[in-house]
This record gives structure tokens, C-alpha cells and sequence, in this order.
């Protein structure tokens, strides 16, 4: 993807917009199973009630009523299995892009997370999850420090670092210095967490709504 798009950040994009269109087909059976089973909830509710304190027994009744409407109770696990493996292979890709995306030997990594430790005078672990990040901050400030390694690592990370952005935004920079909002890189570097946050705000409110509505509408139609 990267190679495609020669932009870390649009290749993350373009990565997503290609994996939910994959999982298009699971996620739709998924919903649908989660409708199923609310439709049959209050027949287990009943099973529940009907058999309480006799777990065997109300496992085994349940477990009747969902292969009746052919529901398998564990419908949505794997969906939910494939997307954690994807999400932390993402994350993964993201805190590591001299990794994954630049190829640098784990030799040369080591190297640079020395020198980025010696800058900072604080040890830092090639195995942390933020080690390569903190390189290419420590890169971008001090580039000579660097110049040293082998393997073409300078010409390398300044060609991934010219692409290491998002709408003249660099993200190996740290929001908190830029206070000034003297650039509109700066502004939206402010904003895109406020917008994130607004959207996951209305978003969970439109859904408590949906809910409250279709929780009405079932049980006006229960008899």
C-alpha cells in the first residue's frame, strides 16, 4: 500500500477502506445474528426464569431454542477473533514503520535506538512499542547524530519522513509544540482530535437513540 500511495498515512487509509470492504459480507452476518438473538431473548429470558438455578438445564434449553432458528450462539466470535489478529498487526505497522515500512535491519534499528537514547539520556528498549517513533522524532531534530549509520539509513528515513504526514501536518512531531496556531498544519493537528472526538460523541447518541426506538417498537409488538 505504501508503495502505491508513496504516503504512510494514506496508506493506512486506503489499507482500512480495503479491509472493511472485505469484511463487508462478515459484518452483515454478524448484525444479522445480533438480530436474530434479539429476537429470541425473551424466550431465553423465559428459560432463565423457568429453570433458575439449574445452570446445566438452562444451558441445555437454551441451546434447543437456538438451533430451532438455527442461531449459532457464538455466531460473531470469529469476526471478532480475525479483527483483533488484523488490529494488532496494524498497530504494529504503525509504532513500526523503520520495520515494516522502511526495512531497516534489526542491526541498524538497534544502532539508531542507541544514539535516539544517548540524545534523550534515557535508555530505551528496541522491543518498546514507541522506540522506532521516538528515532524518527530524535531524526527529524537531530539528523546528524545519525549520520553515521550504514545501510542507506539517513536518505532512507527522510524519504519516509517526507511522506510521514497528513495535510502538511508531520506526525513524528508531538502535537504540544505547537501552540502558536501560526499554520494551518498546527490548527488541525488541534483539531482532528477534537473532531474525533465530537464524531465518537454524536455517534454514540445516535445510537442510544436507535436503540431506545427499536426497544419501543418490540415491545409494542410483543403480545
Amino acid at each position: 500500500m505504501y508503495k502505491i500511495c508513496g504516503n504512510y498515512v494514506f496508506a493506512l487509509i486506503l489499507f482500512t477502506l480495503i479491509v472493511r470492504f472485505l469484511f463487508l459480507p462478515a459484518v452483515y452476518k454478524t448484525k444479522l445474528h445480533a438480530k436474530r438473538m434479539q429476537l429470541i431473548q425473551p424466550e431465553l429470558n423465559s428459560v432463565r426464569v423457568k429453570y433458575k438455578g439449574n445452570l446445566a438445564k438452562i444451558r441445555e434449553e437454551q441451546t434447543k431454542v437456538c438451533d430451532r432458528e438455527g442461531i449459532h450462539q457464538m455466531g460473531s466470535f470469529p469476526l471478532s477473533i480475525a479483527q483483533i489478529i488484523l488490529s494488532f498487526g496494524v498497530i504494529d505497522a504503525i509504532y513500526k514503520p523503520l520495520t515494516h515500512i522502511v526495512h531497516i535491519s534489526k542491526n541498524i534499528r538497534i544502532s539508531a535506538v542507541d544514539i535516539a537514547s544517548s540524545i534523550l539520556d534515557q535508555k530505551l528498549s528496541i522491543d518498546s512499542l514507541s522506540s522506532e517513533l521516538t528515532v524518527l522524532q530524535q531524526y527529524r531534530l537531530h539528523p546528524d547524530s545519525f549520520s553515521g549509520l550504514s545501510g542507506g539509513f539517513s536518505e532512507s528515513v527522510s524519504g519516509f519522513l517526507d511522506t510521514f504526514t497528513l495535510f502538511g501536518i508531520n506526525l513524528s512531531e508531538v502535537p504540544m509544540h505547537m501552540r502558536d496556531f501560526s499554520t494551518v498544519a498546527s490548527v488541525l493537528a488541534w483539531s482532528f482530535p477534537l473532531v474525533y472526538a465530537l464524531m465518537t460523541l454524536v455517534s454514540g447518541i445516535a445510537q442510544q437513540r436507535r436503540s431506545k426506538a427499536k426497544f419501543s417498537i418490540f415491545t409494542v409488538l410483543m403480545p
